[in-house]
């Protein structure tokens, strides 16, 4: 038996003892009639034991919700830790799918990270990057538009914007376009000495 177990032991058993004491000193106090309503009474006793006896219920109860409000808060944390650490190894997949050039793998993790947590900001660079390597150049900017929007005071948006954008204009300026461009005006047949807009 340890001493703290021995210790409680022995004060409960003076507690009860002195209880006990008290209640015998005071039997004729304790045996007299409160009276309720009408012609029904208790004894003294009976009704400090059942005060005591609610008071103990109510202090149980309050303790039992308490403690039951705890266990489901941890309950919620822990379902959200699980859920966390799901989202991000899941997103670690679709950067090794990066690395090792498995772009529509790696989209298809980051895909599934947003459809459980469509606020996920790292995500939303990466797949936009994702996209801006493969020339979707207008998906890509959609998503690194929605992360700016998620934290407007981080600058990596920004510049994923700006490297969106340039290759945007990039493509938009590339020769090719021009000659389909220059194509199309000979068939449209613009007068002599027009010239495709984006070549000047």
């Amino acid at each position: 038996m340890k001493v703290r177990t021995f210790l409680l032991f022995v004060l409960l058993l003076g507690g009860l003892l002195l209880l006990a004491s008290v209640l015998d000193s005071n039997r004729e106090v304790l045996e007299q009639p409160i009276l309720l309503w009408g012609d029904m009474s208790l004894p003294v006793g009976i009704a400090l034991v059942a005060c005591l006896g609610l008071g103990i219920v109510i202090t149980f109860v309050i303790g039992l919700s308490r403690e039951a409000g705890l266990l489901i808060e941890r309950g919620r944390l822990r379902r959200e830790s699980r859920k966390y650490e799901e989202v991000e190894e899941e997103y670690s997949r679709g950067l090794v799918a990066v690395v090792e050039g498995r772009e529509e793998e790696a989209l298809g993790h980051f895909r599934a990270v947003l459809e459980r947590d469509s606020r996920h900001f790292n995500t939303l660079i990466k797949i936009g990057d994702v996209l801006r390597a493969q020339g979707r150049i207008p998906e890509a900017i959609e998503f690194h538009r929605k992360a700016h929007h998620l934290k407007e005071d981080n600058t990596r948006p920004l510049y994923a914007l700006v490297d969106d954008l340039t290759r945007r204009r990039a493509t938009s300026t590339a020769p090719g376009s021009c000659s389909a461009a220059s194509s199309a005006s000979r068939r449209t047949r613009l007068p002599r000495g027009a010239s495709c807009v984006r070549c000047t």
